[in-house]
């Protein structure tokens, strides 16, 4: 069974979701629960045509640091396919503005992340694959 169930009222909400949070500054649409929520502004790889998606994010120091995940799905989400295609993209935090996206310069610095964002994250009975 699948981690996350898409029908016409969750691609609503993800469609309207980018623009409630750029009109609020990230006041509404900021958080899921505890999490914060930041927009990732990228091309899609095969329409070259702007993609916007919330995901969640650690802050890690002075930089964001988020995890390419579809709800537990063993599969890649589309917004990690496109940045892998179309690295030059920006993040929106909150009301602070948009910064350039740049990935870690080192496999060190990954594993730091790493460590810090599964310490948050509630216990799951089986292993789950980290690529």
């Amino acid at each position: 069974m699948p981690a996350a169930s898409r029908n016409a009222l969750t691609e609503f909400i993800f469609r309207i979701h980018p623009w409630v949070y750029r009109r609020t500054g990230g006041r509404v649409g900021g958080r899921m629960g505890k999490a914060p929520i930041l927009l990732l502004n990228t091309r899609g790889r095969k329409s070259g045509l702007p993609r916007t998606n919330g995901v969640m994010y650690l802050q890690h120091g002075d930089a964001w640091a988020i995890a390419a995940s579809w709800a537990g799905e063993p599969k890649h989400p589309a917004w990690y396919l496109n940045l892998m295609a179309h690295p030059d993209t920006t993040i929106e935090v909150g009301g602070q503005g948009v910064y350039p996206y740049r990935s870690p310069d080192t496999q060190r610095h990954a594993c730091s992340v790493q460590f810090q964002w599964t310490s948050h994250l509630p216990l799951r009975r089986e292993p789950q694959p980290v690529s």
